[in-house]
């Protein structure tokens, strides 16, 4: 429990106003997790992908394999990708057992979330691949999501 606390105090001290923490039993937290994008651009609403991660914590976390872990309402997201980081949150998980691993977790689909913002294949408009971030931006707002 000790330890458990110790970690809420360090992600509450990360992720500020963000973090939202239900003291209920057990133990749950939410925080929606944008892509890295502009990371000076203040208004997230203007990155293209997000998800929000639900924890539940019980009492015997993390010395226990109890930890349950919720991707949902992602947006600009497929299915593939999804279900990358759904692979991701299992291996996050199964390779820190009876460790705290919230943080790595959140900050793991973080990066995720930033490689799968970069485009993969040829572009409508260009078809050549975009291989710098500012044709990105630029193009941002005729993008629909």
């Amino acid at each position: 429990m000790e330890y458990r606390d110790e970690e809420l105090n360090i992600l509450i001290s990360i992720y500020l106003d963000d973090l939202i923490i239900n003291h209920d039993n057990p133990i749950s937290l939410n925080v929606t997790i944008y892509s890295n994008g502009d990371e000076n651009d203040l208004d997230r609403d203007k990155r293209l992908l997000c998800t929000t991660f639900i924890a539940e914590l019980p009492s015997t976390y993390p010395n226990l394999n109890s930890l349950k872990i919720t991707l949902c309402r992602p947006r600009g997201l497929i299915d593939e990708q999804i279900n990358g980081l759904n692979s991701l949150r299992y291996s996050c998980l199964e390779s820190n057992i009876g460790s705290c691993v919230l943080y790595e977790c959140i900050e793991s689909t973080r990066s995720e979330l930033f490689v799968y913002e970069l485009p993969q294949k040829a572009g409508a408009i260009c078809l050549m691949l975009i291989k710098h971030r500012e044709l990105i931006e630029s193009l941002s707002p005729h993008i629909k999501q």
